[in-house]
């Protein structure tokens, strides 16, 4: 009479599927990878470009969708991360009147043509500088100088300097 419970590959141990142990699954499982490795790895870059990346596009976008305000904050977090981060870059101050709040404080083009660069690049001005290694034709204004190189070509800060000397 035939054991029942007895794996037929090794004759030891209780079936776990039909007619294998633990044990010879384990190893068959390891020879069919060694023995198709290639083939494997063409379907699961296939699977993973197609199916698996539709369903991750799926879930993220519901994922996002049902927790809208933590990604605002984490996406201000961050904006906000990168802004100090780039005017500390900069020096972090105002190079004309010295101002350090941040709250005042913007880049400005040392050359002009500003307003055409922004519109030529599709992102922030702060990625745009810290994906292109923080360029050195920029520089810190305050608001107030940097309005006023825009609008007169100079900043009163520097009349009054010149006016000293």
């Amino acid at each position: 009479m035939k054991k029942t419970n007895v794996c037929s590959r090794c004759g030891k141990g209780p079936k776990v599927n039909r007619s294998w142990c633990r044990e010879c699954l384990r190893i068959y499982d390891q020879e069919y990878r060694k023995r198709n490795a290639k083939r494997l790895k063409i379907y699961r870059n296939k699977y993973q470009l197609t199916v698996y990346k539709e369903k991750k596009s799926v879930y993220d976008k519901k994922h996002k969708a049902q927790n809208k305000e933590h990604y605002r904050e984490k996406s201000k977090q961050w904006s906000r991360q990168l802004r100090l981060d780039i005017l500390s870059h900069y020096g972090g101050k105002c190079v004309c009147c010295g101002e350090t709040r941040t709250e005042f404080l913007a880049m400005d083009h040392i050359n002009g043509g500003g307003n055409i660069h922004r519109k030529s690049i599709t992102t922030t001005i702060y990625r745009w500088l810290k994906a292109n290694n923080y360029p050195d034709t920029f520089q810190i204004l305050c608001h107030n100088c940097n309005a006023s190189k825009s609008f007169y070509g100079y900043c009163p800060h520097q009349k009054e300097k010149e006016n000293v000397n």
